[in-house]
């Protein structure tokens, strides 16, 4: 986790920004298995949101905005999926920096031309079933969410760490799919 010890610690004043020290935990927002940009079927169930962000970035600096926004939908997916099991909660900002950090280099054109083109599949009845059978097809991730895990400020406590006892990932996948991608397959 980038933690910025000035912010974190608001109460001590440093004498400059270059003060500000960055503690980050291993593993920390890291891909395993980057994704390349390709369509949703070419994933596997076992690519993170670090890894499949990883392969929105390129599409997006391609302009292929088609596959970035299915890359995109399954990154979110399995990101929703994963704070519901990772027991940290502030682990579950991971998502927002990745996803952050994949699209900080869009100009605002390209940002609204991305949000035309994934609103314009989640809202089309035939593209929008055509991306939520590439997620059932894909599957509910099977990867230790270790880039969220290690993201959190239980990675430097020790505390509140790790998995959600007794998970349900079959249930948690469905509310995913259901209530988050909005596929009612």
């Amino acid at each position: 986790m980038k933690w910025y010890l000035g912010v974190a610690f608001g109460a001590l004043s440093f004498n400059s920004v270059s003060d500000t020290v960055n503690i980050e935990a291993k593993g920390n927002l890291e891909a395993f298995t980057p994704a390349r940009c390709v369509e949703m079927t070419e994933l596997s169930n076992k690519q993170s949101p670090a890894d499949i962000f990883i392969g929105v970035a390129e599409c997006l600096s391609n302009n292929e905005f088609g596959k970035a926004s299915e890359l995109l939908l399954a990154a979110l997916a399995y990101g929703k999926y994963d704070t519901l099991r990772v027991k940290d909660k502030s682990a579950h900002q991971a998502i927002s920096v990745l996803r952050m950090n994949s699209l900080s280099q869009l100009s605002e054109l390209e940002l609204k031309e991305l949000q035309s083109t994934f609103a314009a599949l989640m809202n089309n009845p035939i593209e929008k079933k055509k991306l939520c059978n590439k997620l059932e097809k894909l599957g509910s991730p099977q990867y230790i969410p270790k880039y969220m895990i290690q993201h959190g400020i239980s990675a430097f406590t020790g505390k509140n760490k790790g998995l959600v006892d007794d998970f349900d990932a079959h249930a948690a996948w469905s509310e995913v799919k259901a209530k988050y991608a909005k596929c009612n397959l």
